[in-house]
């Protein structure tokens, strides 16, 4: 399924190959913020890494990426649906702002609008955010969206420096924020 996405400023679609010198340029400027919580986002990221990123998309298996740009077309992060559970009605949702986009509300807008999607297109229940314990930031995300904090998930999330514990959130439609 093709998602394009516009609402509160913000336009969501699907990467492709013309997003590859802003994805680079955005993944390097934040790098340092993201990077701790994303093992993608390294500090070599280069061309190569964002093309195929673009190129991904065409894969099922990766869910529903998506870009995430302003009115005037600067990429200002991304936000995703990953991992869907048909049979229990449920899919992990993941998000990441670039760091010239921080405080601006940028991933609540853009996960509000993914989320909408989800529930009311989709036809998805329950919604996760898998939060590492120390990504403060996207844990006010989640709080924003109006998800709970349901539990403490050991070992959950591989990132660069190994296991580390993670909240698990859960977002339902009535919970939804906005």
């Amino acid at each position: 399924m093709t998602v394009h996405l516009f609402g509160d400023g913000l336009i969501l679609r699907p990467p492709h190959r013309n997003d590859t010198a802003a994805m680079v340029s955005a993944v390097r400027e934040s790098q340092p913020e993201i990077g701790r919580f994303l093992i993608w986002a390294t500090a070599d990221y280069g061309a190569t890494d964002a093309d195929q990123w673009c190129r991904a998309v065409d894969n099922p298996d990766n869910g529903y990426p998506l870009h995430v740009f302003d009115e005037h077309g600067s990429l200002l992060g991304g936000v995703g649906l990953h991992a869907a559970d048909q049979r229990n009605g449920k899919i992990e949702l993941g998000y990441w702002t670039r760091s010239s986009a921080r405080g601006r509300g940028v991933a609540v807008r853009a996960t509000r609008l993914l989320a909408n999607r989800a529930f009311d297109v989709m036809g998805f229940q329950r919604i996760e955010l898998i939060v590492a314990t120390d990504n403060v930031a996207s844990q006010r995300v989640a709080d924003k969206l109006g998800a709970r904090r349901e539990g403490l998930l050991h070992d959950r999330l591989k990132l660069r420096h190994g296991l580390v514990d993670a909240w698990l959130y859960a977002l339902l439609k009535r919970d939804l924020r906005g």
